[in-house]
């Protein structure tokens, strides 16, 4: 069972200690555990007041204990226009740095706008060459559709004369007939013609537009022909020859 000396808390201790280094003016050197003890009414100290003492000295060495300040009528109101003085002094430095503070930070903040006003600009600028550059792709790849259509036509246009051609050999007739030559040159004409107009005219009109008749512009285009005719193949041409070299024999 604890006894009445073992009852002492550290909190009552310190106040204690705290009465007697005031008494020998903050010394900590003129206290010691005793002079609590028998301000506390114990005879002594013991263990217990030790152990409170050393912890209680410890705290104070850190804390720097230091009696009241306090200062005369006389000179209270002096201590306080001085104060007043400095604290004005102080708070007017502190303005001004905090003026140059700030206007510095608004030169950074409108410098680093700057710096984004520009960067947007050249993203704004740069997602205008790409949707140029698309475009123009588009229009690319538009002409090239045109051109292919353009070539397959004429392939056809080709094909179909090539196939006329053999219905005439098919049927004996001879290529020295006027009147034959004539309807070729016809059909020539009418395909060149169709495919001149589809190069130049837009696609509603082409598609609009009668079938070429037999003007003079296209007659001279049949008599340029020969071209045309010149792409049929080397075999189909020795066979139109042959065909023709029998029909003038018989």
């Amino acid at each position: 069972m604890a006894t009445k000396d073992e009852w002492v808390e550290q909190e009552e201790f310190d106040k204690t200690a705290d009465e007697v280094l005031l008494e020998k003016g903050s010394d900590l050197k003129k206290v010691n555990a005793n002079m609590i003890a028998t301000r506390m009414g114990r005879k002594k100290a013991n263990p217990t007041f030790y152990r409170l003492f050393d912890e209680w000295k410890h705290r104070r060495r850190v804390q720097t204990h230091l009696p009241p300040f306090v200062v005369q009528d006389k000179h209270r109101e002096m201590l306080e226009a001085v104060l007043v003085a400095v604290g004005t002094e102080i708070s007017a430095e502190a303005t001004h740095v905090a003026g140059f503070r700030t206007r510095d930070l608004q030169d950074d903040n409108d410098s680093l706008r700057g710096d984004r006003n520009d960067l947007l600009t050249m993203v704004d600028e740069r997602d205008a060459a790409l949707k140029a550059a698309s475009r123009q792709i588009d229009h690319l790849e538009q002409k090239l559709m045109e051109a292919r259509s353009i070539n397959t036509d004429q392939a056809s246009k080709i094909e179909k004369l090539e196939q006329r051609i053999f219905e005439i050999q098919s049927t004996g007739t001879s290529l020295n007939d006027p009147a034959v030559v004539e309807k070729l040159a016809e059909l020539v004409a009418t395909a060149v013609a169709s495919t001149a107009a589809k190069q130049v005219l837009p696609e509603a009109t082409v598609m609009a537009s009668p079938q070429p008749t037999r003007t003079a512009q296209t007659d001279l285009v049949a008599e340029g022909s020969v071209d045309l005719l010149s792409t049929l193949s080397v075999e189909k041409r020795g066979a139109l020859d042959n065909a023709g070299e029998g029909g003038s024999t018989s």
